[in-house]
């Protein structure tokens, strides 16, 4: 009799050092199922083991603007990463496995000007076709109301107005470091001090 085999050709961003140019914006069509493991561990995702059949992206940041990176939507259980440096010396700077429903998304900070590697690929050995895209999120914003007693403030990193009374502060836990609050802990006051 005769087989017929589907077999994916070999893809052409395998490793880092064969990582395909991608920008800002542009939805970025993937499929993992001709790629190989490479070495490089996921630690947000199954005991810190390789993800399986990984494929590489360069992104330059255009600002100095936080960066997320998405596979929402994508066909089966992904698996994402994003590093800095050069290949053969990366550094780990998020990793995700589960964000929106079985898909990924990681956000990271980014310089204007650097290169970063984004590393996709499938938790326990899913593969499949999926979208990346990448966005450069705009600052987050403080905007003062008023700063009379018993008005609000609206921190709009946080999306939550705050009610203050005369000489009244609250702390507003930060996960993420940024321009405006570093991570921690900002006191705002009710004269709209942080």
């Amino acid at each position: 009799g005769t087989v017929i085999a589907n077999i994916a050709p070999p893809a052409t961003n395998d490793e880092c050092t064969t990582a395909l140019a991608i920008l800002a914006n542009t939805p970025t069509a993937f499929d993992t199922s001709g790629a190989t493991t490479g070495g490089n561990l996921f630690p947000c995702g199954f005991g810190g083991l390789p993800g399986s059949s990984d494929l590489w992206y360069r992104y330059t940041a255009t600002s100095n603007n936080d960066v997320s990176v998405s596979l929402c939507g994508s066909g089966f259980d992904t698996i994402l990463q994003a590093w800095s440096g050069p290949c053969g010396a990366l550094n780990s700077l998020a990793c995700n496995d589960d964000s929106c429903a079985l898909q990924s998304t990681v956000r990271f900070s980014g310089v204007s000007g650097q290169s970063y590697y984004i590393q996709v690929g499938g938790w326990n050995g899913a593969v499949g076709v999926g979208t990346v895209e990448v966005t450069e999120l705009p600052p987050a914003t403080l905007t003062m109301v008023s700063n009379l007693p018993g008005t609000w403030i609206d921190i709009s990193a946080t999306g939550a107005p705050l009610n203050l009374s005369d000489d009244d502060a609250v702390d507003i836990a930060t996960t993420i470091g940024n321009s405006l609050f570093a991570a921690g802990t900002a006191r705002v006051g009710s004269n709209g001090c942080v």
